[in-house]
């Protein structure tokens, strides 16, 4: 984004309804129309009841064939008697398979009412409740009581001030949101048509939940598609909270990039790490030496005034949010549009430990899945209300806020040269395409002494594509890959060695720093091959000038 925005998230959702509306809430509605979008995208899909029916009509044919045959008289030997007890027996087996298919559908109606049923609990949310209306009217009052303005959402700000590129890109993100569940589940189809491809000697050694046209199957798909509307479920809810079109609109759109929906499920993921129980491992390992050392290197008690800090990188605001719960001024800093519109509805839209949306974070992962619930293993979220999370004197609160938008182009602005007394950063700096630009402009924006707090490990997002001998010269590998973004051919991947160098020589002294620090990143821990990362924490303070 061009422009920096000054988000106060903690001023939004003073007049919340807890009541959802009905398009964001009818499950049933999603599970249909997820169902017949996926079932469009993928015409080799085979429908296993529809193949079941078939085969129990041409066998009940041919069973009522032969008794017009000997209602006529027609002689038979042993061999046609035979041959007509075995048709009978396969219309009776046909029968009990088409019993079990029924129990089985009469089990999927049953789940798909208790999804409705859930939905409909939450709509039917008693706002006069003695105990909701208490938990409300301290939600308000403790924002009220911070005294800064009340911003529009992030959403909403694009569609106001920013150019119509920004509002298209609003308008991609949002539409990635909103066929997840159709994307997700045309995956799920092509899996289970490459199982009916498999020569029937392969089929017959599978497990029955892998087995074509078997009840174990359809129970299996059935299980993974219930996961699918949950987690539609809560990203129809971020869109509904940004004021955006849902997955239940009917619109008639254009498909989304498959690198889009894939943030998406970034944000299912970062939602799982940064706000709920099971992510506070996650949480421990790479937050909590960031805290600890700026209550060390920055205390709150000694200062005139809470300390200014930048969080880059702030994803879904859990960490930014628990530096200011200490007492520190704070503004997170994320360019994503996946990641603010999930951080804007996370921090404000009311959900609460009593009262939680579940996700499933891994239904894309299909590699190193020790058992199959593990894929489908839900998560409660939010663990903590963010608003409670912020247990300091109201009267004399820090600002919290949100800047939108990328972290050298809002930070270089000579408005926020010496502005800053920390940045802290976690899995940043490598982000950038020339980790001395970041470096380089985090000495710009600290006052003298402050300091950069730094954990992560250095995997370079915009690392390119190798040169080839026969690309000619660097403009000929230049244009084979033209179809790139830039910074995939700009990228300068550098030792730790080399990042210290040129911290000092940019005007930084390194006061500390670990190695070999233990951090998962977004990492399912069912899995048998963990995102796991060593990383290296390093603190470098501002030198005064020589």
């Amino acid at each position: 984004m061009a422009a920096a925005h000054r988000h106060h998230w903690d001023e939004q959702g003073l007049d919340l309804e807890l009541k959802m509306s009905t398009d964001a809430a009818d499950t049933n509605g999603l599970e249909l129309k997820m169902s017949m979008d996926a079932a469009d995208t993928n015409g080799e899909v085979v429908d296993d009841a529809a193949e079941m029916d078939k085969e129990m009509t041409s066998e009940a044919n041919d069973a009522e064939t032969n008794e017009i045959g000997k209602e006529e008289g027609k002689e038979v030997d042993d061999e046609d008697i035979n041959g007509e007890n075995e048709v009978e027996k396969v219309v009776d087996d046909t029968d009990n398979a088409a019993d079990e298919i029924e129990k089985e559908a009469d089990e999927i109606k049953n789940e798909a009412d208790e999804i409705k049923n859930e939905a409909d609990e939450i709509e039917k949310v008693d706002e006069t409740d003695d105990e909701l209306a208490e938990i409300n009217e301290r939600r308000k009052k403790k924002k009220n009581q911070s005294g800064a303005p009340v911003d529009l959402s992030i959403a909403e700000q694009t569609q106001m001030h920013e150019s119509e590129d920004e509002r298209k890109h609003l308008e991609s993100v949002c539409r990635a949101y909103r066929q997840y569940g159709t994307f997700t589940m045309s995956q799920w189809s092509l899996w289970r048509h490459r199982i009916q491809q498999l020569h029937p000697e392969t089929q017959s050694v599978l497990p029955d939940s892998l087995r074509p046209f078997s009840v174990e199957s359809k129970a299996r798909t059935e299980r993974f598609h219930k996961a699918v509307v949950q987690n539609q479920f809560c990203l129809d809810l971020i869109l509904k909270h940004a004021g955006m079109p849902n997955s239940q609109s009917n619109l008639k759109e254009t498909w989304a990039s498959s690198e889009s929906v894939s943030k998406v499920s970034s944000v299912l993921k970062s939602l799982y790490r940064d706000w709920s129980i099971d992510g506070r491992a996650e949480r421990d390992q790479c937050y909590q030496p960031l805290l600890e050392g700026t209550k060390q290197h920055l205390p709150v008690s000694t200062a005139s005034r809470p300390p200014r800090l930048v969080v880059p990188g702030a994803g879904v605001g859990r960490l930014a949010l628990e530096l200011a719960s200490l007492g520190y001024e704070v503004q997170g800093n994320e360019f994503s549009l996946h990641m603010l519109l999930a951080s804007d509805f996370i921090l404000n839209s009311g959900w609460t430990p009593e009262r939680q949306l579940h996700i499933n974070p891994w239904l894309l992962e299909t590699q190193n899945i020790r058992e199959n619930i593990d894929q489908i293993r839900s998560v409660a979220i939010p663990d903590v209300d963010p608003v409670f999370l912020l247990e300091v004197d109201n009267e004399n609160a820090p600002e919290f806020s949100m800047a939108a938008g990328e972290f050298v182009s809002i930070y270089a602005d000579p408005s926020q040269h010496e502005k800053w007394d920390g940045v802290v950063a976690a899995f940043f700096l490598d982000t950038a395409p020339c980790i001395v630009d970041y470096i380089r402009v985090i000495h710009s924006m600290l006052v003298e002494g402050g300091v950069l707090l730094s954990l992560g490990p250095l995997l370079y997002h915009w690392s390119g594509p190798p040169i080839r001998p026969d690309d000619g010269s660097f403009e000929g590998y230049f244009d084979r890959h033209a179809y790139l973004d830039p910074r995939y051919l700009q990228s300068v991947d550098v030792s730790w060695e080399d990042v210290k160098i040129v911290m000092e020589n940019v005007g930084f002294d390194i006061v500390d720093e670990k190695f070999e620090m233990t951090a998962d990143y977004t990492s399912n821990s069912k899995s048998m091959k963990p995102s796991r990362f060593e990383c290296v924490y390093c603190v470098a303070r501002k030198r005064p000038p020589s």
